[in-house]
């Protein structure tokens, strides 16, 4: 129809993929106990990645780590305590 149509089309069809991001990172944290900011960062970094199978992976993977990392258990040192106890 007219040049001014299609960029107002295409600048549409841009803005709603990137508040679909928001979306899904709000979904999909939800679902895997994690942040937002975290899922939508884990998203973005896994398309930039890999593409359309990193940005289906990235969910996964964050979850996988988020996991891993509760189970590693953090040694107390032992400067730190007797700072504290003076």
């Amino acid at each position: 129809m007219s040049l001014k149509l299609a960029i107002s089309a295409l600048v549409f069809l841009v803005a709603i993929h990137k508040l679909e991001y928001l979306l899904n990172s709000k979904i999909i944290g939800d679902r895997i106990r994690n942040p937002v900011w975290l899922t939508l960062i884990a998203l973005i970094l896994g398309e930039r990645l890999m593409g359309i199978p990193g940005l289906i992976l990235a969910p996964v993977i964050l979850n996988y780590l988020r996991v891993e990392m509760l189970t590693v258990e953090v040694p107390v040192r032992r400067e730190h305590v007797e700072i504290l106890n003076r």
